[in-house]
């Protein structure tokens, strides 16, 4: 079609009024440039084959279709042919251009202004049933494209619609699924609360557990204190039923066998205090071995209990006792202390190794009742309830701190 088009615009000339006399186009517009899209009327490689008989000269075949029978160059030299076919040529490309560029052709190519335009001899007249046919074969196939542009938009226009249908029914099923979905967020909605309210109630007891543990680690707390107090005070119900009596430690046990331990106390008085027993009669009320019963394993001989009537009477022999220091029997060195419980008596004996030392130091140490320790400090008299308040006063005295510093570094290890 669009090869039809440019014979048209070429071969019809003479239909639009051009100046028939013999000049020569001295130059021709070229077109500009534009922008290439697809061709409506036919492809590029359609058009060279329609437009290629310009550039051999007239064909015989389009002679014969519109009556002529001359050769349009026959008139012309050789040089005036040359020259003329050479301006067909670039007209032919000018058509191409247009082609491809997809603008209205007399847009693109016309005369040029007060220029003489192509000679007549190439202008060709073109009969009007010849004209009308060519009109009419461009309208069907104007029609026939159509038809064909229209079948092919229905075709489109059909699978948009199936495509869309389906997504209209894909829609459909899912919004079936809705009320499915909101019953189980239902069902969860209500089970989060059975859990909730499951929690809630879960929550008051740990708190009223907790409210009991509190008040039963309280009630321990007190009766905890309660059993301290009860066991001071037994304690010191014991040291008080106890505290006529008076521990004898390191008198062999086949001593016994022969004579009562009260005997023995006797003969004890009279090695180490004869002016006690001169002066005033003491009176013991009781004697005996503790443990009462004797254990094979252990190496050291029982403690003998001498009970005395008098609580007067054990302090004057104790007192006598820490004035002359070493007590013997037989020539063997023994030990007299007062007889306490066995708890007041495991708070005493720790300090036992501090007694020693600083006994052999010469700091008159002594423990009090119920478990102080008592001693001598570059001249004044210092008193400890317990091993820790010792450590502290320790750090203080260099002097002190050296003496003892052998049994704290054992008590460490």
């Amino acid at each position: 079609m669009a090869s039809n088009l440019k014979e048209l615009m070429i071969l019809g000339s003479n239909r639009r009024g051009w100046n028939a006399a013999n000049h020569r186009y001295s130059s021709v517009i070229q077109p500009s440039s534009f922008s290439k899209s697809t061709p409506w009327g036919g492809s590029r490689d359609q058009g060279k084959s329609s437009l290629g008989s310009f550039e051999s000269g007239t064909s015989a075949s389009r002679d014969r279709e519109f009556g002529l029978s001359q050769n349009p160059f026959a008139s012309l030299s050789p040089d005036e042919q040359k020259e003329e076919k050479k301006l067909l040529e670039g007209i032919v490309k000018d058509m191409e251009v247009w082609e491809s560029s997809g603008q209205w052709m007399f847009s693109v190519y016309s005369p040029m202004k007060k220029e003489p335009n192509i000679s007549g001899s190439y202008c060709y007249e073109i009969p009007d049933k010849d004209f009308r046919n060519l009109v009419l074969s461009f309208l069907k196939e104007i029609k026939e494209n159509t038809g064909r542009v229209l079948e092919e938009f229905r075709e489109t226009i059909q699978e948009q619609n199936e495509k869309l249908s389906k997504e209209i029914e894909a829609l459909n099923e899912k919004q079936l699924e809705i009320p499915k979905l909101n019953n189980k967020i239902t069902e969860l909605n209500n089970s989060m609360e059975e859990h909730r309210s499951r929690i809630e109630t879960l929550e008051g007891g740990v708190s009223k557990i907790e409210d009991k543990t509190s008040e039963i680690t309280q009630f321990e707390k007190q009766i905890e204190t309660r059993m301290k107090k009860h066991e001071q005070n037994l304690r010191v119900m014991w040291d008080t039923i106890k505290k006529n009596n008076i521990r004898i430690m390191g008198i062999p046990e086949e001593e016994e066998s022969n004579k009562s331990s009260e005997k023995i106390f006797e003969e004890i008085m009279a090695e180490n205090f004869p002016n006690i027993m001169e002066d005033k009669k003491i009176f013991v009320e009781e004697a005996q071995r503790t443990p009462y019963r004797l254990n094979p394993k252990r190496n050291t001989p029982r403690h003998i209990i001498i009970k005395l009537s008098r609580t007067k009477d054990k302090e004057r022999i104790l007192r006598a006792a820490r004035e002359k220091q070493n007590i013997t029997y037989k020539g063997v060195p023994i030990r007299l202390t007062a007889d306490f419980s066995s708890e007041t008596m495991q708070a005493r004996r720790q300090w036992d190794d501090i007694y020693k030392v600083l006994k052999e130091k010469n700091c008159q140490p002594r423990i009090i009742y119920p478990a102080k320790l008592l001693f001598r400090n570059e001249g004044e008299i210092k008193i400890f309830p317990d091993k820790q308040k010792l450590r502290e006063f320790v750090t203080t005295s260099p002097a002190l701190q050296e003496l003892l510093k052998g049994v704290f570094q054992k008590e460490n290890q």
